[in-house]
């Protein structure tokens, strides 16, 4: 049997210290954060809850779950903004691929309209406050997790919370074999990106550990992708914007480069999750 690998509680406390010091360092200057700073945050956001998962060994479940929730609060902040700069990216992209005229002509007016979307959710974001709201709730979550030291330098056993990471991931990929639907696949990779996210926390960094984590990471972008582009198909019909053959055929021209991405994400993610 190998031996349970252990993890200092202060080390923990710093790997969450830093992260969240992440986040605002992206949110706190003069002017407002544009999508590269909230882009930053929502990154730092994210590693952090997933780090939470390795605290939660030390704090207990309730103090765990308070500042989950404080941070996932933070983050759907910006959750409007990133939805309408990715519609915009996911189209840029697709457009840079196509080459039919009349296909073209559809995703020009669809670009036109999400720029427009993604002004006026910029405009909302600044006029509503959000930002000084946002930074006061990292800034609280980061002071709670500063005090708890119980626990002291005393190591934490670290292999419960991989454990449980892992056990929701392979159900996340049992729930998408059984059903493919867009839920099931987002909430894969959402199990998968905390996976790699605490990977990165764990020492030591071997080989093997780096090979993992890179995988992990591989197939959150590549379902992340996958899911932008299932948004842009629902944008799509919902736009009457071209006759019906043209349309027909764009989403079906979406939807292979959609199951390219899923049929690389899956046979990665029964590799990363079989151990």
């Amino acid at each position: 049997m190998q031996p349970r690998k252990r993890l200092n509680s202060s080390g923990i406390r710093q790997a969450l210290r830093g992260r969240l010091g992440d986040a605002l360092n992206a949110l706190k200057a003069k002017t407002p954060p544009g999508d590269e700073r909230i882009h930053l945050a929502r990154r730092a956001l994210r590693r952090t809850r997933a780090g939470l998962r390795l605290w939660r060994e030390l704090a207990g479940k309730t103090a765990y779950r308070k500042e989950n929730s404080a941070l996932r609060d933070a983050a759907r902040i910006f959750a409007p903004v990133r939805d309408a700069k990715a519609a915009v990216d996911t189209t840029d992209h697709v457009l840079a691929r196509e080459k039919s005229p009349s296909r073209r002509m559809v995703l020009e007016k669809l670009r036109r309209k999400f720029k427009q979307v993604l002004a006026t959710q910029r405009r909302e974001l600044d006029a509503a406050n959000a930002i000084p709201e946002c930074i006061a709730m990292i800034t609280a979550s980061r002071s709670r997790i500063s005090r708890r030291r119980a626990g002291g330098e005393d190591p934490v056993a670290i292999n419960p919370a991989v454990k449980r990471v892992c056990r929701r991931g392979r159900a996340a990929l049992a729930a998408v074999d059984a059903d493919g639907s867009d839920g099931n696949l987002h909430e894969l990779r959402k199990q998968v990106k905390f996976l790699a996210h605490i990977l990165e926390i764990l020492p030591p960094r071997s080989s093997r550990l780096k090979r993992q984590i890179m995988r992990a990471k591989s197939v959150a972008t590549w379902l992340g992708d996958d899911h932008d582009l299932a948004m842009l198909q629902a944008r799509i019909r919902a736009t009457a914007v071209t006759p019906q053959p043209a349309l027909q055929v764009l989403l079906e021209d979406i939807w292979r480069r959609r199951r390219r991405l899923q049929g690389r994400a899956l046979k990665q993610s029964r590799a990363i999750l079989r151990k």
